[in-house]
């Protein structure tokens, strides 16, 4: 059960239950990374609901479906960071895990308490990435933009 909800810029983070202790981490390097990656496809329609998209190891995205999964997938990437990904039996290829999947255990990211730079942040229907501790990018319906999100929040743990 969560004991205490903290609110930064529209941001729901979600703090240790009372007596557990805080959460200390010493991050930067590849946040940073991920972080500049999504600023720099600030407002591309490249992800956007009513496009196609290619992206290298994974399925093709057809138009008019969400593209939020498949946003992380290529910022990780491009960030040098091994992007998690699923394997689907039907077509024998990968797809991006979904923004559902980023609520869970994911390998290779550790759930933290407090948002810092190129953390991935998911309310289980959405998914972005951190750019600040307050700001937000996410592919949305029309482009890459700033969006309000709360709920578990994912560290790459280098």
């Amino acid at each position: 059960m969560i004991d205490n909800i903290k609110k930064i810029a529209g941001v729901a983070l979600l703090l240790p239950l009372a007596g557990c202790g805080s959460v200390k981490h010493n991050y930067m390097g590849k946040g940073e990374d991920i972080a500049q990656e999504a600023e720099s496809n600030k407002g591309s329609t490249a992800w956007a609901y009513s496009t196609s998209k290619e992206s290298s190891g994974v399925g093709k995205f057809k138009e008019n479906t969400w593209k939020c999964n498949l946003f992380i997938y290529d910022m990780l990437e491009a960030a040098g960071v091994s992007a998690p990904k699923n394997y689907d039996s039907k077509c024998k290829c990968y797809w991006p895990i979904t923004a559902g999947d980023w609520t869970d255990s994911v390998s290779g990211f550790k759930k933290v308490y407090s948002l810092q730079k190129g953390d991935i942040v998911s309310d289980g229907s959405h998914v972005g990435i951190a750019v600040s501790d307050t700001r937000i990018l996410a592919a949305n319906k029309d482009n890459v933009g700033g969006y309000s999100l709360s709920g578990t929040i994912q560290r790459y743990d280098d």
